[in-house]
């Protein structure tokens, strides 16, 4: 094989190498975008946090959030063997009740009884900061005095 010819293999040899990693390249990049794609898509998308208008829909969102913010409560109440009780109604005011495993509604209801309303309102301020925090995290304007005036 005369010499040129190998120099021109290599050559082809390099350059269908170039092609098979860039392709290598775009392919992957090609999967990662659609994997963005996919899980914006399928995957949890930022919720503007305000009333859902759809009545199926804000009872589909209910049932799920119900059931993550039950297993909260529980590992809260377990991890730091705290009293909870957690009442909360559907939206079409069906009343899921939960308490702890060391709770007694009874007792739990007599020592919130036993607060000052002084000490009530502190705790509701030192909550609703809390959550007002947790929205501003979450890229929300809140009002405080929705939340404060609501109950």
């Amino acid at each position: 094989m005369p010499c040129h010819h190998l120099i021109q293999t290599s050559y082809y040899a390099q350059t269908f190498f170039h092609f098979l990693t860039s392709i290598r390249f775009y392919r992957s990049s090609l999967t990662i975008a659609t994997s963005v794609i996919a899980a914006e898509l399928m995957g949890r998308v930022k919720l503007k946090i305000k009333r859902l208008e759809n009545i199926s829909n804000r009872q589909v969102t209910f049932s799920k959030r119900r059931n993550g913010i039950l297993k909260k409560a529980k590992e809260l109440s377990v991890l730091c063997d705290i009293d909870i009780i957690l009442l909360l109604f559907s939206p079409t005011g069906k009343p899921t009740l939960f308490t702890g495993q060391r709770s007694n509604i009874d007792e739990v209801i007599a020592k919130f009884a036993r607060l000052t309303p002084q000490e009530r309102a502190k705790r509701k301020l030192e909550s609703l900061e809390a959550l007002k925090k947790t929205f501003k995290k979450l890229d929300h304007d809140v009002n405080i005095q929705d939340f404060a005036g609501a109950s």
